[in-house]
């Protein structure tokens, strides 16, 4: 049975957290400190997963059960929604800053002119004066930071 609006407003916490199920995976998470939060449970395969939606009461059911169809409608799509949150919440393609040259810098990617490139073992290049000629020893494979380049979307 789906759930209320009086079934929320009169969850109390109890001594461990409990769920207070609405429908096809979506639930509300009640902590033992009294916290409210919307969640989705699914299945990835044969891993079953669990996204944070958002806390009540800044996210009411309405908008938990709109949120809740979306994350839906990204799985039957083949996507995970949790790495489709985190990918929408990533500042990590923001407007690059121009550095020198044909070289560009935001964070831990780097445009070049052979395409958008990030370290492969997470290596941040954040310096502001790092030369050209690093860059090109990085992307040339003599370095011991080996880049990962993916093609560049303008």
């Amino acid at each position: 049975m789906p759930l209320t609006i009086n079934d929320i407003k009169n969850a109390k916490p109890a001594r461990s957290d409990y769920k207070l199920a609405d429908s096809g995976g979506l639930y509300l998470l009640v902590s033992k400190a009294g916290g409210k939060t919307w969640r989705f449970k699914y299945r990835v395969g044969i891993v079953e997963k669990a996204i944070t939606l958002g806390r009540y009461p800044e996210l009411g059911l309405v908008a938990a059960r709109d949120a809740h169809h979306e994350a839906r409608k990204l799985l039957a799509e083949g996507k995970d929604p949790a790495i489709e949150k985190k990918r929408s919440s990533s500042p990590r393609l923001r407007p690059l800053k121009p550095h020198s040259g044909n070289w560009a810098m935001s964070g831990s990617w780097i445009k070049s002119p052979y395409g958008l490139c990030r370290t492969s073992n997470g290596f941040d290049i954040v310096s502001s004066a790092i030369s050209i000629r690093y860059l090109a020893t990085c992307l040339s494979g003599r370095s011991r930071v080996q880049p990962s380049c993916v093609p560049y979307a303008a």
